[in-house]
């Protein structure tokens, strides 16, 4: 390239070699991406510290869990916000699940909500009503003292936010033997098999006590036990396939971020709980049981046995618990 200075004097200037032109392209396209890649850890950073602050709190003492690691997640029957009712008072404990992660192997138990466990005073108590009397600790102290069994975590939940929940994943999607109904809870699902559940079908469902299935043309109402029994594995199998739709959203950052603000929106926990371990239950898997109990006569009642301790060893529990409340 030719150029000339003051005086006139033509002098030949070489260009710019194209190596050093690539190099600088290549810098700018460093800094942009490095720019971009620190931009896009801030958000997500700041959308953590968001999340879990919106996590409520429960204060309860947890007892040992032994190998792996088992939670203790409960359905609440209340409709407030989790936020702004902390008290227990008047809420009963409608669905009762024990899920174990890691060694010896994964399980989830849907514990019947009738499952007589001791209490504080030396006597027995459904546990679906120790919320009301003695709050999540004495949940917590009778499923050890009575089971054996010790928790790590802790989560509770309000029919609403369940619902919520379930429909930020889209829904979910269990197995039926045939058309179900129940008047009492607003349930009314036609299909079998294979079907799909927006959150208030899915709560329906689980909270069914008296479940009429249609058989050769006719609704047939279950009995008291059987409709517990149905109950409690309804609500496995809810939540199993929630874990289910779950998983299957990591490539859905948009719908993933739906749910875990639901979540965190939606569920008390306790003090050692963040939000690393919610994604991590979330993401999880296990098999799933309904934990045998005997049935007591004249009563809704039912106790632990001999083969009630025996399903929770053999789903991976150690059997033996120390009280922590």
């Amino acid at each position: 390239m030719m150029t000339s200075d003051d005086t006139g004097v033509v002098t030949d200037v070489a260009a710019p070699p194209a190596r050093s032109l690539a190099w600088r392209r290549t810098k700018r396209a460093v800094i942009v991406a490095a720019a971009t890649l620190c931009a896009l850890t801030l958000a997500a950073w700041v959308d953590e510290i968001v999340l879990d602050a919106r996590l409520g709190t429960v204060s309860v003492a947890l007892a040992d869990d032994g190998p792996g690691t088992t939670w203790l997640i409960v359905g609440s029957d209340a409709f407030p916000n989790p936020h702004t009712s902390p008290r227990f008072a008047g809420e009963r404990a409608d669905v009762i699940l024990l899920v174990h992660t890691g060694e010896p192997h994964a399980s989830v138990i849907s514990v019947p909500r009738d499952l007589l466990i001791s209490n504080p005073e030396g006597g027995l108590e459904r546990a679906a009503l120790t919320l009301d009397s003695g709050g999540p600790q004495e949940l917590v102290d009778g499923l050890c003292s009575t089971l054996g069994v010790g928790v790590g975590h802790f989560a509770v939940l309000t029919r609403r936010g369940f619902a919520d929940i379930v429909d930020a994943t889209g829904g979910v999607t269990v197995h039926l033997p045939a058309a179900v109904r129940d008047p009492s809870v607003g349930l009314e699902i036609d299909g079998t098999g294979p079907v799909h559940l927006d959150g208030s079908q899915a709560l329906a469902l689980v909270r069914s006590r008296h479940p009429q299935y249609l058989r050769d043309g006719g609704w047939i109402r279950l009995r008291e036990y059987a409709g517990a029994r149905a109950r409690a594995r309804n609500a496995g199998e809810v939540f199993d396939a929630l874990r289910h739709a779950a998983s299957g959203l990591k490539w859905n950052p948009l719908r993933l971020q739906r749910v875990l603000w639901a979540v965190t929106g939606n569920v008390r926990v306790d003090d050692g709980t963040d939000l690393t371990d919610l994604v991590g239950l979330l993401h999880g898997s296990g098999r799933l049981h309904v934990l045998p109990a005997a049935r007591l006569p004249q009563t809704i009642a039912v106790q632990a046995t001999e083969h009630t301790r025996a399903a929770l060893v053999a789903a991976g529990y150690s059997g033996s618990c120390t009280p922590a409340g």
